[in-house]
């Protein structure tokens, strides 16, 4: 029976041997200090994904208002060029 606030968890050896590897690398002095800090970077990591996408749409943003002023006075083949590659890229970020 676990200490009151704990949980008995299932691993497999292999998975264990991998949390005391980490345990020691880190100087974590519990296998809980080893899942509560993947966790964690698990988190950071979620939050740099949402964060890098919303990054990309942002610079996709600016770059179109600078792009679109910017070629606005080019002759007409060079403007169909750059509609063309803006097109390309609308397409791709909807597949992020």
């Amino acid at each position: 029976m676990p200490v009151k606030g704990y949980a008995v968890i299932t691993v497999r050896e292999e998975v264990k041997r991998r949390l005391e590897e980490l345990k020691e690398v880190k100087g974590f002095s519990s296998l809980n200090d080893v899942i509560a800090y993947l966790l964690d970077r698990h988190s950071t990591l979620c939050r740099l994904e949402a964060g890098r996408k919303d990054d990309i749409n942002r610079l996709y943003r600016r770059w179109v208002r600078v792009m679109d002023g910017a070629t606005a006075k080019l002759d007409e083949g060079l403007r169909q060029q750059y509609l063309e590659a803006k097109r390309k890229l609308q397409a791709a970020l909807k597949e992020v």
